[in-house]
């Protein structure tokens, strides 16, 4: 038998997330940050506007470009901080395969769907408003 020079850290090196797992990290961590002042934003914009403002306000609030661009930034970062999220819940706790797939790629599709819808919704106030 044939006894191994390499030390056990050697051997360890190179196995597991291949870098992949380093990027979502690092990826839902700054989404995290960038959430916090968005989330601040849009709950204040949002209770001022149902609890003192009528729909011609709401529309008008949501006119300006700047507001649209917030809360695009919003709803697109949101999206892809659940989708993150979502794929380490069903990477950690699916053990079939196919299942964690599916479930992935059904995430995947429910958050650009979800995201799109909202995007095109705020887009379309924006442009009739």
């Amino acid at each position: 038998m044939k006894k191994s020079l390499r030390s056990p850290l050697g051997k360890a090196k190179g196995l597991g997330a291949n870098g992949i797992g380093s990027e979502h990290f690092n990826a839902q961590r700054f989404l995290a940050v960038l959430l916090v002042p968005l989330v601040l934003w849009f709950i204040f914009c949002t209770s001022s506007l149902v609890l003192f403002g009528t729909y011609e306000d709401t529309v008008d609030y949501f006119s300006t470009p700047l507001h649209v661009i917030f809360i695009a930034l919003f709803i697109s970062a949101a999206f892809y901080h659940a989708a993150i999220g979502l794929q380490n819940v069903w990477e950690d706790y699916i053990h079939c395969r196919i299942g964690k797939v599916l479930m992935i790629y059904a995430s995947r599709i429910f958050c650009i769907v979800a995201a799109a819808s909202g995007v095109l919704a705020v887009l379309s106030i924006f442009f009739k408003g």
